[in-house]
């Protein structure tokens, strides 16, 4: 896989949880972000992420068969509001992505919200980015 698709393609799974769960608030599905901080301490682990990261992935994973299909990928996406989907080249589909590729592209994302850049990503840098139009 050509490594400009392989890196587009990380980048737009990595916007998937994110982008989600910004939908989920601006949709008025409830989603708070102190959900992901599953031992309350205002901060999300990289545990606590990698939880988000295998509930996503589960919930998309529909055959069941450990890798995101482009028709997986295609109906995550389709359930995202207009501009939050990540975007492809023409005639290229996302490539199957797996488990442990799907985890490290919401960490990847997760650390560019980081507003401070003292690797921790606060349930407050969370929220601030959700409300703040970079989760999408």
């Amino acid at each position: 896989m050509k490594t400009l698709l392989k890196g587009t393609l990380i980048a737009g799974l990595a916007t998937l949880g994110v982008a989600t769960a910004a939908w989920a608030v601006q949709a008025g599905h409830g989603f708070n972000p102190a959900s992901l901080d599953a031992d309350g301490d205002g901060v999300i682990s990289t545990t606590e992420l990698d939880a988000h990261a295998d509930l996503l992935f589960a919930r998309t994973d529909r055959d069941s068969d450990g890798g995101l299909s482009a028709d997986e990928l295609h109906a995550l996406h389709a359930m995202m509001p207009a501009g939050a989907a990540p975007q492809h080249a023409p005639g290229h589909a996302p490539a199957p992505v797996n488990r442990q590729a799907f985890r490290e592209g919401l960490r990847g994302h997760a650390a560019g919200m980081d507003a401070d850049r003292d690797g921790r990503l606060t349930v407050a840098e969370l929220g601030a980015a959700m409300h703040g139009g970079q989760a999408h």
